[in-house]
């Protein structure tokens, strides 16, 4: 039969457990919005649940700021390279 490893096992059903749940997300779309509404709403009525909820959010934000910083820099330096002009006129 299969000859797969316990990792190559749990990784192939946890893709498909992500594809049952993203199929189930699309076809059942209400649910899964008020799911989430109950969820969100249930951390803001707890002030140290939502406290933490921000700070998390804070944080997140933070580190996509810094990332996308980041790879503006990097797309930045590699415009500026200097490329040398080979052509017959420079020489």
């Amino acid at each position: 039969m299969d000859n797969l490893t316990e990792d190559e096992k749990a990784t192939k059903f946890y893709q498909k457990h992500l594809e049952r749940m993203r199929t189930y997300s699309k076809n059942h779309r209400e649910k899964a919005r008020e799911t989430s509404k109950k969820a969100y709403q249930a951390i803001k009525d707890d002030p140290e649940k939502y406290k933490l909820y921000l700070e998390r959010r804070r944080t997140e934000y933070k580190n996509r700021k810094e990332k996308k910083k980041a790879l503006q820099s990097t797309e930045n330096n590699i415009d500026e390279i200097e490329v040398k002009d080979l052509s017959q006129d420079s020489i």
